[in-house]
Parts: C-alpha cells; structure tokens; sequence
C-alpha cells in the first residue's frame, strides 16, 4: 500500500490558486522540504528476510500461510518477475499484515540445500505453505499483482495443517478382487500412469512431478470418500482400461457408485485448469451416486403450484451467480408400466455412461399420469408468455410439440418454460442409446454463455446466431434471460404458423387437383412428395452469451469491432455465424440495447432466421473499412476473388478506352476516296 506524503493545508490552497497573500506564500515555502526528502518522507517497505534453512520453518510457523517465491538471481524470468513481486508487497503488505500471511522469498543459489530439500525443479517456483510447512498448493497463475493478491485472499480461510491421507494404495492383484465386489458405499478410484510403486501419497509427491495441490485434493477427497490409488502400468490390461484418452501423464479419477462392479465405474472428465476441482468432483460424485439410483417420482406432486415448478418461479428475482455455469437441468422418463416393456426401461443402465459426462443434471423417473403432466406444462407457458406482444397461446402448436407415445423423456430447464421433449414415436426410437443419448447432449446446454470463456463451444457451430451482451454484474443478464426463453417460445410460433400455411397450400392443391380432368391420386402423390418445402429447413440455432465490460478487448479477435467502438454495459452484438456478418444495430438506432431495444433483438433474430420481416443492418467481420468506407465491405466479403475482379474490370475499362481512341484518331484524317489524295497526280 502506498502512503501519501503529508503536505500542509496551506499548500495546497496555494496550488489550487485559492490564496492571494504573498506573505503566506513565503511561510509556506520556508516549510516546504526540499525535493530530495519528499523522496525520503516516502515509507520505504522492504521485503522480508529471504528464508534460509535455518528460519524456514520458524517463519512459516509464524503465519498462518505463506507464499513462497523460489528463484535464482540468474533466471531471467525471475529478473523480469522482481519488479512485481517487489510491488505486489509493497501494496497490499497491511493485508499480509492483518491476515498473518507470509510473502517470503528463497534464493536457491545461496540456499541451495533447502530447494533441494523442497524438490525444487524450475525457477520461479511458487508455493502456499500451511504453519506447519507443509505445501497445501502450487501457484501456477498469472505473474501479475492482482492474480497474485487474488490467489491469496481465496486461499487464506481453507483447512491449514497436515492434511489427514485416508488413500489406501492397492496392488494389482487387491484391485482386481475389488473388481469382483459390489459395494454399499461409494468409493474412489485413482489410477496413476507412473512406473515407480509408493506407500504413501506423499511419497508419491516426491518421487514423481504431480502437481502438490491435486495430490492434497486427493487426500480430502479420500476424508469424504473411500479412495484408493492404483499404479496402470503394473498390469498392461488395465493400463489399456483406464488410461485417459487425452494425456498419458494424467491422473484418472472414477467412481463406482453403490450396487455396482468396478467393471462399471464412471470416469470423471478432470479439467485440470479448474481451480474448485475438490468442488466439481463432490458434486460430480453425488449427482452421479443419484442417477445410478433411478428414483422414482412418482407421486410426489413435483410439479404443483408449491414446487419449483411454479410458473412465475423461472427467472430469479436478482441474479448473484454465473448461469452459464451455475445451472441444473432436470430429466425425467416417463412411463406406463402397464405399456412399458424391460427392453425400454434398459436404456437407462446404458445412459449412465452419457450423464456421466455431463455436469449440472438431474435425471428422475415417474409413471404419473403424462396428460396432467403435459396439462400442468400448458399452464406454465401461457403464465410465462401472457405478457409477449400480439402473441397467444396456440393449443395445437402445444400438441404437436407434445405428442409422443411412453416411454420417453422430458428435460426441464430451470430458467425456461418452454417444453422440451424427446419425442418417440415407435418403440424401436426410445432404445437407440445413440439417437437418446445425442439428444441429452445436445439439451443439456446453458441457456447462457460466457464468451469470454466459452467462445469455442459458440464459435464451433457454424449454423448459428450468437446473441452477446455487455454487462458489468450478473444481475444484468436477466433481460438476456428473458428474451432467450421469449424467442424459443416466438419461433416454436412461427413454425407451426409455417406449417399450417404449408397444410392450406397442400390442400388447396389437392382441391385444384380433383378438378383436372385426368385427376389420378397416384400423379399427385408422386408430384407433391418430391417437393420440399420451407418448413423442411434448418433453423440457426440462437446462443446467447455475456461478455464483462472489461473483457471486450476480445472482440477484436473475432473480427466483431471493425469500428473500434467502446462498448458499454447492456450493448449487445449478434453475431451470424453462418455468414459473414454481425449486427450491432438497425436503421433506426444507433445501437442495440437490452435495455432501450429488446423488441428489436428479438425481431433482428427472427428475421435472421426468415420468420419475420425487419429491417436489418450487417456489418462485415473483419473488415478493414469503416465509416463512408463501409460499402467497400460488398466487394470485401469475396475476398481476392472481389478485388481480382475489380481489377480485371478496369484494366478492361482501360484498354477498351484506349481502343476507343485509337479508332477515333485513324478516323480522323481527310477523306479522299478509292484514289487517295488526288494532288500526287499532278
């Protein structure tokens, strides 16, 4: 923390030109220390005391953490690094202060014995030592003030100590009579792709280059699980099992949930950038311990007025979490049992693999009555959409994205009312685990994105609409809410409006039909089925997403700030990925705003999509030009194929205005006949 230098009130009147005396002026002058010490009057923090291995532990014994910087003062990156260590502490060293956080610093030239002692393998090294000395995480952030700060203030209230190793290590042979057994308690296993063997999980820390922290995350997970650690590469078959698909080097982690074989386990997808891993895994575990279970909701009245199925219940009145993680959807199977056969209700075994693989799911099954259910679904949607402009409730739209036969699924999204249903027309489509599978995967989608940290999963799809807003908090995003769940409702409208156009077209064909003289039912059959008709088209996808005020640097590197714009809060962009356009406004308004032009972004989505005219304005993605240069972009957008063809199409303008000359001037001469100019006679 910097400390300002006390200056006298009378100065600074005087600077900001509020005294006029001259005499108070030479007072305050005579007072006034010279230049070199107000440099001195600055508070000078040093660092503390490089840690050696005579006071190591007794400092870190004195805090309740520490972070410990390992260099060499012949790194490079340690060098460039200093400046910031140095500042880092200098700012916030009332915070270490009050916290009773240590900010130490070990230099491994002179104090080599302890980085040998501490494994140390790379300069700098940073880690968080507990008051016992013990390493509870590697710092492995960004090399800035801030993150640094950051890491501390999240770290300094967890668990210190020793943590307690419940681990059991088990050899091959261990493992495989475990495989055999079924269990009544959940339990963990962690398979190692490393050669050497350990006792301990500690052991493991110092004789391989696992990361201290994952390795301690076990350790918890182990006080709350039944966990054991298995070596892969001792027995080649199960090397061949377990071994991740993605880096040989990793940890794998699986769960065998109550009731079931080893042979069955559930692999837990690790995302090693997740900084609440211990988190993700808990959650993982007992969302996964429930699927296995299948419970039955039958009769638990679930979705009455009382339940979170209220209809006025979908968006929260404020929002203080991030939706596009934070997010929880429901799936149940709906059955008769009187109708249902065992070959149905197999699907479910094999759909453990797909839930597994997905977080924030919920899955139930119920044989309730599904016509209430589906009676109850209608309710919720004309409550949520009563409020949408020259729009009603269309009861046959309703059924045709109801109706299916038992069994099938419904997914239920928390924030939308909008029914979402796997529907089964044969018995032969609610056993494709395939078929059922992809449809979970594809339903169990945020209703929003954080661009920032999920523009792949948006970009990767080429047939859709990104909708991005701008915000500053996430209570903003509530407006974004509400227009996702009105356009599903807006375009589940418009097709079934499409169809019914369709139908009267057909109809009215058939009528014409029946007049002709040479009417055969098998002509027109053949005529019509070979048509296709709009309604057969694909629909982009809408996703919407939100990006913080401070992250919109980003947009440059999409192409999607041609005009250097500075984005605010509630500014929103639409960005088409099927073409090679976005839209930040329309004709009529300078910009879109969730909160000034709502109507107006769900109608530039419709339109978009060709369920609706309105005028729109594209602006072409990555353009060079800008501002009376704009409608350079109609030539931009064919790339050098544009620019070749305008090149050709005035060297030929060229050459032809020179032939045009050319022509004019042999024309220009004296006309003399078939004998030339008759004086060459005389």
């Amino acid at each position: 923390m910097r400390f300002p230098i006390s200056i006298p009130l009378s100065l600074l009147l005087i600077q900001a030109g509020l005294s006029t005396q001259q005499q108070e002026l030479k007072e305050v002058e005579e007072d006034l220390p010279e230049p070199q010490s107000l440099t001195e009057q600055k508070i000078k923090v040093s660092l503390p005391e490089a840690l050696t291995a005579v006071n190591f532990k007794s400092q870190l014994h004195s805090k309740k953490i520490s972070l410990v910087e390992f260099y060499s003062p012949y790194c490079s990156h340690c060098k460039h690094f200093a400046p910031t260590w140095e500042s880092t502490y200098e700012h916030n060293h009332e915070y270490f202060t009050d916290a009773n956080i240590g900010f130490f610093q070990v230099n491994c030239v002179e104090s080599g014995d302890l980085c040998s002692e501490q494994e140390i393998a790379a300069y700098p090294s940073f880690r968080l030592y507990s008051d016992e000395a013990v390493v509870l995480k590697e710092y492995k952030g960004e090399r800035k003030e801030q993150s640094l700060v950051k890491f501390l203030r999240k770290n300094e209230n967890q668990e210190v100590g020793t943590y307690t190793d419940l681990t059991k290590f088990l050899t091959v042979n261990e493992f495989l009579v475990k495989a055999e057994a079924v269990s009544d308690v959940p339990e963990v296993y962690v398979f190692l792709p490393a050669s050497s063997t350990f006792e301990t999980i500690d052991d493991l820390v110092k004789k391989t280059h696992y990361d201290v922290d994952m390795v301690n995350q076990i350790k918890l997970i182990s006080d709350k699980l039944d966990t054991y650690i298995i070596n892969r590469r001792e027995n080649q078959a199960i090397y061949d099992k377990f071994k991740p698909n993605e880096d040989d080097g990793r940890l794998t982690f699986y769960l065998k949930v109550p009731g079931r074989s080893v042979l069955s386990m559930f692999k837990y997808r690790l995302n090693e950038n997740d900084e609440q891993f211990l988190e993700s895994f808990t959650t993982w575990c007992i969302q996964m311990i429930s699927i296995a279970q299948f419970p039955d909701i039958s009769n638990l009245a679930i979705f009455g007025p009382t339940s979170t199925m209220n209809p006025m219940n979908y968006l929260p009145a404020e929002l203080n979490y991030d939706p596009s993680l934070h997010y929880e959807n429901t799936y149940i199977f709906f059955y008769d049992p009187e109708t249902t056969f065992e070959e149905d209700l197999q699907i479910l075994e094999h759909l453990l693999v797909t839930f597994s693989e997905l977080q924030n799911v919920r899955f139930y099954k119920s044989s309730d009555d599904f016509k209430y259910f589906l009676e109850l679904q209608k309710n919720v949607i004309q409550a949520n959409f009563r409020d949408i402009p020259d729009e009603h409730f269309n009861e046959y739209q309703f059924i045709v994205d109801s109706i299916t036969s038992l069994p099938t699924l419904v997914m239920i999204n928390p924030m939308s009312p909008v029914l979402t249903m796997y529907q089964n027309f044969g018995s032969t489509e609610i056993r494709d685990f395939y078929r059922v599978s992809d449809w979970i995967k594809e339903t169990n989608k945020p209703l929003i994105y954080d661009f920032y940290r999920q523009n792949h999963e948006l970009w990767d799809d080429p047939n859709s609409l990104v909708v991005l807003q701008v915000v500053d908090e996430y209570n903003e995003l509530l407006p974004a809410l509400k227009i996702a769940k009105d356009y599903q409702y807006l375009l589940k409208n418009y097709q079934y409006d499409r169809l019914e156009v369709e139908r009267k077209i057909k109809k009215d064909d058939l009528e014409s039909f029946k007049k002709s003289p040479f009417y055969n039912i098998n002509d027109y059959v053949r005529k019509t089925i070979r048509e296709i008709y709009p309604l057969n088209q694909n629909f982009k996808k809408v996703k919407f997403a939100y990006l913080f005020e401070n992250e919109t640097s980003i947009l440059t590197d999409f192409g999607l700030n041609i005009n250097s714009r500075v984005y605010k809060t509630n500014d929103v962009i639409i960005v088409d990925r099927s073409t090679q356009f976005y839209y930040e406004s329309t004709p009529a308004l300078a910009t879109f705003s969730l909160v000034n032009s709502p109507s107006d972004i769900t109608n530039t989505l419709l339109a978009l999509n060709e369920a609706k005219d309105f005028p729109v304005l594209p602006l072409l993605r990555s353009s060079p030009y800008g501002g009376s240069l704009r409608f350079m972009d109609n030539l931009h957008k064919f790339g050098v194929r544009g620019y070749f063809f305008v090149i050709v199409v005035v060297v030929c303008a060229v050459m032809l205005n020179r032939f045009r000359k050319r022509t004019r001037s042999s024309h220009s001469g004296p006309k003399y006949g078939i004998l030339d100019d008759p004086t060459k006679f005389d």
